[in-house]
């Protein structure tokens, strides 16, 4: 959206919807699942605190094309990512960023579960806490500051950082490339793609520096250093996002990770839905596990807060008490292969091998594992992974000691009903005000 060397924006906008339908550019930050020594086996750059907690984080440049323009594809990629000129017009760099600023306002409060699911998950880990400066709270704070850059007509400060940034990135060593299609002419399209790197690597500047200027701006210091919280953060709704995680150690290839998954299923629907649903009125409420293995409770559009938290808790009682049936366990069962069977989208195949290092074997063998999985199994699983949460009073969930307790909780809504942190019954809580 900004000119390059040989175009401008329009004429890339124009060019792009000819010959590709667009090209889209998105941080990710992906847990790594395929193991170290697979990792260093294709040279990939991994980050995390240990190796059981490996990410992989960078830019995904997204295309979809027909075969016959891959090559004219391959050039706008190649145009924009080496040859963006982000200075070339401060009007229009300003108008994009107002238009960013008012989307992430708006979505905010169209959707505060996410925002809330990705705050009070952060703590957890360094993955999970750059999730959240990317594409959470911490992250519409930044643009909106940069849009009140735009403002003052100050944004060309903000110049030398972007191109130092487009400068460290899009290198040819640290590009990786997964491609989709058919099996005619997979010579033509290796050969493309050979011919585009060969580009790339030809209009990068070899020498660079991986010094970033400072941005011209503050986003609040300690934004990586959050501890384990319970976290309230008042927005303009009437109606909240209340979410509770707990990490349990269970891994995607860990023997436990079948039966927690349908764990969570069957307290979602039969225990959830039916006290926060049902009897409190949220418009919804749900309860995953998560692969790097985090638990997660949540409801949405949530008329209540507190009451909301006690439900959570009495829940992992409820699980851990063993009060379901085997057919509860087997229609949950179903319900998962319901998921793990959908039909795919045909762009999204090599994913999981690009993207977390699973191969086919092993999402097969996590497969298989839950033909295993019974209400025994279940009962085991939550005794042996949630037994430290089991059996706390309503006053432990609602006044939770997050530190103390290993987990976080995080409601997003209403500034009316924002706890009282001076009352000793919500003394551990916090009041978060991240666009202040």
């Amino acid at each position: 959206n900004v000119d390059t060397r040989d175009f401008t924006y329009q004429e890339l906008a124009v060019q792009s919807e000819l010959t590709c339908g667009g090209v889209s550019f998105n941080t990710i930050v992906a847990s790594w699942l395929g193991g170290k020594e697979n990792a260093e086996e294709l040279k990939l750059n991994l980050f995390g605190e240990n190796d059981s907690n490996l990410y992989r984080q960078g830019i995904m440049v997204n295309v979809h094309c027909l075969e016959r323009n891959i090559d004219r594809t391959l050039d706008l990629v190649a145009a924009t990512i080496t040859g963006s000129l982000f200075g070339n017009d401060l009007g229009h760099l300003s108008s994009l960023l107002n238009t960013m600023a008012n989307s992430a306002i708006n979505s905010v409060s169209s959707d505060p579960l996410t925002y809330g699911n990705k705050w009070g998950i952060a703590p957890l880990s360094e993955e999970f806490m750059l999730q959240e400066v990317l594409s959470g709270l911490t992250q519409v704070k930044l643009t909106l500051k940069l849009a009140e850059l735009a403002a003052k007509d100050e944004i060309g400060t903000l110049i030398p950082t972007l191109d130092a940034i487009a400068r460290i990135v899009f290198r040819p060593e640290n590009m990786r490339v997964r491609v989709v299609a058919g099996n005619g002419n997979r010579t033509y399209i290796e050969n493309s793609f050979e011919r585009f790197a060969s580009r790339f690597g030809e209009t990068v500047d070899q020498e660079y520096s991986k010094e970033l200027p400072s941005l011209p701006l503050d986003i609040g210091s300690g934004v990586l250093q959050r501890s384990l919280d319970t976290n309230y953060i008042p927005i303009d709704n009437p109606v909240h996002a209340c979410s509770l995680v707990v990490p349990t150690g269970v891994g995607y290839k860990h023997r436990d990770s079948a039966a927690m998954t349908v764990l969570s299923q069957i307290l979602s629907s039969l225990y959830l839905h039916r006290e926060i649903r049902e009897k409190g009125g949220a418009y919804g409420s749900n309860a995953g596990h998560l692969q790097s293995g985090i638990l997660q409770m949540s409801s949405f559009y949530d008329p209540n807060t507190v009451e909301t938290i006690k439900a959570f808790g009495r829940g992992i009682d409820w699980i851990c008490n063993g009060e379901f049936t085997s057919r509860d366990v087997d229609e949950a069962v179903i319900s998962v292969f319901g998921s793990i069977d959908s039909p795919k989208n045909p762009a999204t195949k090599g994913v999981s091998e690009f993207l977390h290092g699973l191969l086919p074997e092993d999402r097969q063998q996590y497969r298989d594992n839950f033909f295993e999985v019974d209400k025994e199994m279940v009962f085991a699983t939550a005794n042996a992974h949630l037994a430290s949460y089991k059996g706390l009073s309503d006053s432990d969930w609602t006044n939770f000691n997050a530190t103390e307790r290993n987990g976080s909780i995080c409601v997003i809504g209403s500034r009316e009903q924002c706890p009282d942190t001076k009352d000793p019954r919500f003394s551990n809580w916090t009041v978060s005000k991240p666009f202040s």
